[in-house]
């Protein structure tokens, strides 16, 4: 049996901002590699873990999304998921991640709890970085956007620079947006010389 990739999927029941925006995008870009074989299901069998809620229809064609638990939220991530991703390994797109859970990976897209920290209350601050901290001793494989975060992360976190990769973010998805042509006008930049 090929093995079992889990994919995170708390995103969906969160407001979508930039880091939400990636891990859909990632996703459907997976859904469409497996549409086209250039991922091979007999290879590789992906699933979205989600907890219980309303979740946007991200159309996906090869990918389920199995909805686990009775929590939300970092609850339903620190206490939950791990159990319900015991068999696979688990992926996270959205900077954090499970503590108990081993055979995993993590995207941290900056160190700006660390950096600006003024930027974020307290208490979210200080979660964040016992987190990426923790994280970064913890789990295998850190996946970050630029070599500058890389750069940070290891600094502010500790972590080893064999297990911290930065991967380029996409730009594809742009493509599927219509073209307004009222924008323009709409912003004053047809008067500017």
């Amino acid at each position: 049996m090929s093995p079992l990739i889990l994919i995170n999927a708390r995103f969906l029941t969160q407001a979508t901002t930039g880091v939400q925006r990636y891990a859909i995008e990632v996703v459907k870009a997976w859904d469409a590699m497996l549409e086209s074989g250039e991922l091979d299901a007999r290879k590789v069998r992906l699933a979205l873990v989600a907890p219980q809620g309303e979740l946007p229809d991200l159309q996906l064609m090869h990918i389920p999304i199995r909805q686990v638990g009775r929590f939300s939220g970092q609850l339903w991530e620190q206490l939950e998921l791990p159990f319900y991703a015991a068999g696979g390994f688990l992926v996270n797109l959205c900077n954090s991640a499970p503590l108990p859970k081993r055979n995993q990976s993590v995207t941290i897209h900056d160190a700006s709890v660390f950096g600006f920290p003024q930027a974020y209350s307290l208490r979210f601050r200080a979660w964040y970085k016992f987190l990426h901290t923790m994280l970064g001793k913890r789990v295998g494989r850190i996946l970050t956007d630029s070599c500058f975060s890389q750069t940070e992360l290891i600094k502010y976190c500790g972590i080893a620079e064999g297990k911290i990769r930065m991967v380029h973010l996409g730009s594809d998805h742009i493509h599927a947006v219509p073209a307004d042509a009222g924008i323009i006008s709409r912003n004053g930049l047809d008067k500017v010389q």
